[in-house]
């Protein structure tokens, strides 16, 4: 019988890393989240948080707002790895400053192919192969 699978998983992995070892990684190239008070945000499997300064205690649940089932604590140098999506509760302890890759990728996409679309558009218009 394996016992590993009959008590709860938890949703999150924190690892402490080094600066050399982010930096070698190229974590501490990913965009930047300042946080000076608590906030909550939801994650995906595979999402993954560099604390480089600050504190903070995270309170994991299913859903914004939802019952805590596990509480975890971050510092510099915490590598947060989302294992199976959920909600975390950041409760800012001192002034954050985390890196992942996830923070501004959707939306700067989103911006990126909006304003490629915009610009084929308008240079369709201006070479008069489309009218409105």
């Amino acid at each position: 019988e394996d016992d590993d699978d009959d008590g709860p998983t938890s949703r999150l992995e924190v690892t402490t890393i080094t600066k050399d070892y982010a930096d070698e990684q190229g974590m501490t190239e990913w965009p930047t989240l300042s946080k000076t008070s608590s906030f909550s945000s939801r994650y995906d499997a595979g999402e993954q948080l560099y604390v480089l300064d600050g504190s903070a205690t995270l309170m994991i649940s299913d859903f914004i707002d939802g019952i805590v089932i596990e509480e975890l604590k971050v510092g510099p140098g915490s590598l947060v790895t989302v294992q199976e999506a959920c909600a975390v509760a950041w409760e800012v302890k001192s002034p954050l400053l985390l890196l992942t890759p996830t923070y501004t990728e959707t939306g700067l996409l989103l911006a990126v192919a909006g304003a490629l679309a915009a610009g084929t558009v308008l240079a369709g218009l201006a070479l008069g192969q489309w009218r409105i």
